[in-house]
């Protein structure tokens, strides 16, 4: 699930692997309980995330949920350098989606763990997606991923039933979301999720993120 956040396009593991060989979950659990993305390092412990159970206990509004994980939505920081963040929790991570990723290639990986590979490499190849920001697990078999909030987006979805949009309008999207998907296609990756809710567009100048 999503939420207000798009999917990460899948990249095979091998390509995952072959750009961020330092970066693929073959780590125990236990081993590195939070992982910072190196440019947001300082600013988010700053905001008092200074291990994985204050990623794991920081309230907000939960926009997702379900039985073993949730989706928080929540500002963290403060004056200029605050911003809106997602933070996905999974409060146990069973046997079977550890294999399943183990079996895809990429570690006995947790959802978290996966996705933030798959954020770290569209990163690597210069596709616009939402930044990653932290993520880690722990030996109670907890992960979790913070992504920021991509800015003044909202959903394909929501965008269309704001108003009555024209033909050369709905053209124009259409062609520049046609473009996006291509790139991500040569680039090696697929969109097995690309529903209308996964579409981010900018409501200023109506710029597209997957």
């Amino acid at each position: 699930d999503q939420t207000a956040l798009p999917v990460p396009a899948v990249v095979s593991a091998e390509a995952a692997v072959q750009h961020l060989p330092d970066t693929k979950p073959r780590w125990p659990a236990s081993a590195r309980p939070i992982v910072y993305h190196p440019l947001h390092e300082k600013a988010l412990k700053k905001s008092g995330l200074l291990g994985f159970e204050d990623a794991m206990s920081i309230t907000g509004d939960i926009v997702c949920g379900h039985p073993d994980r949730h989706v928080v939505r929540v500002r963290i920081g403060e004056g200029v350098s605050s911003r809106m963040v997602y933070i996905k929790r999974e409060h146990q991570v069973g046997f079977k989606n550890r294999f399943k990723n183990w079996w895809a290639g990429f570690g006995w990986a947790s959802r978290s763990e996966r996705e933030a590979m798959m954020l770290q490499a569209l990163e690597y190849d210069g596709i616009a997606a939402p930044r990653w920001l932290a993520y880690g697990s722990d030996r109670r078999h907890r992960a979790f991923l913070i992504v920021e909030e991509v800015p003044d987006s909202i959903d394909l979805r929501t965008f269309l039933a704001q108003e009555t949009r024209s033909d050369h309008e709905l053209q124009r999207l259409a062609e520049w979301a046609g473009r996006i998907i291509a790139d991500i296609h040569d680039a090696g990756y697929t969109t097995p999720e690309l529903a209308a809710k996964h579409v981010l567009i900018n409501q200023q100048d109506h710029t597209i993120t997957l």
